[in-house]
């Protein structure tokens, strides 16, 4: 926890800052130059401290001995704006003491910065024998605070000639590991499918399903098969994709209100049936979302010869699957499958903030869901009620009833 805090700057927004830490009970530093020695800020901050003595010198980009200062009084450093939060050299010092203060080893590393990137995975599996295999990609980009909500595979988006790369890193960098079991490697790809290694799930993904329903394969049973020591049951040329796969991630939150989280307990709750549709989930009429564990309440999976028939069945499954009592995300897949950047194919991790119409989802919400479940209990009654005047109303003997049922449904 935050105990103190030294602001690297001067005016205003050195005192927006104080308040702040007034109101939070947080300590407060002043730095300041000759100049600024009288200054509202440093009257108003706990502490205070010069950093230059010199009439002449104004500068406030003096990161070493602000540095002293702060390690002096204890305190975390806000840079504001301007002055040091804009120097390069002095973020990579204040980064260094930070780790030193923390991990006692001051060692960072530069990461690669990829405008509006695409999140690839690769599906591996291995066995103690040195064998190890892909089962293809994953196109995880469509997020909401960094966390997947939709996945697909194959990706729309990565060429069949950055495909074959990518997987053949994924499989040798696992066999160089003597890596077994099943596992992720994830990858970030920018534009021009250029991409870069950003880390390792040694575990099986929520996503896994996605995989299975193109693959045939089941990673669970073959996680175990290799676990007891046996080799895998196959090998590469074994592997056959075939069609297409999408996974929405139903979670309890309310994406009108940037999907916070919506615990409670579900009242009604109406799976989707039919083929190429799978459900994964523990939740029931009567189930209650806690705060305290993770929103996701279920996976469904949709598969398809082609995404066209993907997206289309996975569109009639949110259709029927009901749940009310608690807000979910079922809305605002619903609205992503009928964007036309997605089905097109043309988003990235970008894509809720630049290419997706939260007006809109705001604008379908407004209609009670409860409406909807009465409105369709009341067209079951009136085709049960007609039902069964049929089944009391026979016709005259000898008449086809063929005829007969179709001339009542005319009238």
């Amino acid at each position: 926890m935050i105990k103190k805090i030294l602001v690297a700057n001067r005016g205003e927004i050195a005192m927006r800052i104080f308040r702040t830490c007034r109101v939070m009970n947080i300590a407060t530093v002043a730095v300041y130059t000759h100049v600024d020695r009288g200054a509202l800020h440093v009257r108003y901050a706990e502490e205070a401290y010069c950093i230059s003595e010199s009439p002449e010198d104004t500068s406030y980009l003096k990161p070493e001995l602000i540095l002293s200062i702060a390690k002096k009084t204890g305190a975390a450093i806000h840079p504001g704006y301007g002055f040091l939060s804009e120097n390069a050299e002095t973020a990579l010092r204040l980064s260094q003491s930070e780790a030193g203060t923390s991990f006692g080893n001051d060692a960072v590393y530069i990461e690669k910065y990829i405008e509006n990137p695409h999140h690839i995975e690769v599906q591996i599996m291995g066995d103690k024998y040195g064998n190890v295999v892909h089962l293809y990609e994953r196109e995880c980009s469509i997020q909401r605070r960094n966390q997947k909500v939709i996945e697909e595979s194959p990706s729309p988006f990565v060429k069949e000639e950055t495909r074959k790369k990518m997987l053949k890193v994924a499989v040798e960098a696992c066999k160089k590991i003597g890596y077994y079991s099943a596992g992720t490697l994830e990858f970030m790809m920018d534009k021009d499918q250029n991409f870069y290694f950003l880390e390792m799930n040694t575990r099986l993904q929520v996503e896994h399903p996605v995989t299975e329903e193109c693959t045939g394969v089941d990673l669970v049973r073959d996680m175990i098969t290799v676990a007891a020591g046996n080799p895998l049951p196959y090998k590469q040329d074994d592997i056959q994709f075939s069609g297409a796969a999408i996974e929405c991630r139903i979670y309890a939150e309310d994406p009108e209100n940037n999907f916070m989280p919506s615990p409670g307990v579900i009242t009604v709750r109406e799976a989707p049936e039919g083929r190429n549709l799978r459900l994964d989930s523990a939740a029931y009429a009567g189930f209650e979302v806690s705060l305290h564990y993770d929103p996701m309440i279920a996976k469904l999976c949709c598969w398809g010869r082609t995404r066209a028939s993907a997206i289309s069945n996975m569109a009639r499954a949110l259709r029927e699957y009901k749940i009310l009592g608690i807000k979910t995300t079922i809305p605002f897949h619903q609205r992503v499958l009928k964007n036309a950047a997605f089905l097109k194919g043309e988003y990235d991790t970008t894509f809720i903030d630049t290419r997706f119409d939260k007006e809109d989802l705001k604008r379908r919400q407004n209609t009670d869901p409860t409406v909807a479940v009465i409105a369709a209990a009341v067209r079951h009654y009136e085709r049960e009620k007609e039902a069964a005047s049929r089944a009391t109303t026979l016709p005259v003997v000898g008449e086809s009833l063929w005829k007969y049922y179709g001339c009542k449904t005319k009238k």
